[in-house]
C-alpha cells in the first residue's frame, strides 16, 4: 500500500487534554461522608460514661482467697464443673489446684470463670 493510498487517521487528543477535559460519561466523585460527632460533654460526664461502660463489660471476679474451695463455670473450659482449691491469687488470676486420684494439676485461670463452693 502506498502512502497516497492510506487515509489519514483522525487526530487523538493527548493524555493531558484528556484529563483536563470534563467527560459527559463519567460521573464526579461523590464527596466523602463524615461521621457524626458525639455530643459535647463535661470531663466528669465523659469519665463516668467510660466508667459506666468499661464496668457493664467487665465481670466482676467473685471474691476467691487462697485455701478456698471454688469451681469452674466457664463453659467453654475444659475444667468447667472441676473443683479445685486456690493455691494464689495475683490480680485478676487465680492458681487453683486440681486433684484427682493419682494425678494434680494446678491451672491459672481468670478470677471470673471461678465461683466459690459452699464449705
Amino acid at each position: 500500500m502506498t502512502e497516497a493510498n492510506r487515509k489519514p487517521s483522525p487526530a487523538r487528543p493527548s493524555a493531558a487534554a484528556k484529563a483536563t477535559a470534563d467527560s459527559p460519561e463519567r460521573p464526579a466523585p461523590a464527596p466523602a461522608a463524615t461521621p457524626a460527632k458525639a455530643p459535647a460533654r463535661g470531663k466528669a460526664q465523659a469519665k463516668a460514661a467510660a466508667q459506666g461502660s468499661a464496668a457493664a463489660r467487665t465481670p466482676v471476679p467473685a471474691l476467691v482467697l487462697p485455701g478456698a474451695e471454688v469451681k469452674v463455670v466457664d463453659p467453654c473450659s475444659i475444667y468447667r464443673g472441676y473443683t479445685g482449691i486456690v493455691q494464689r491469687v495475683s490480680g485478676q488470676r487465680a492458681a487453683v489446684l486440681f486433684e484427682g486420684g493419682n494425678w494434680d494439676k494446678l491451672v491459672t485461670m481468670p478470677r471470673s470463670q471461678l465461683r466459690p463452693e459452699p464449705a
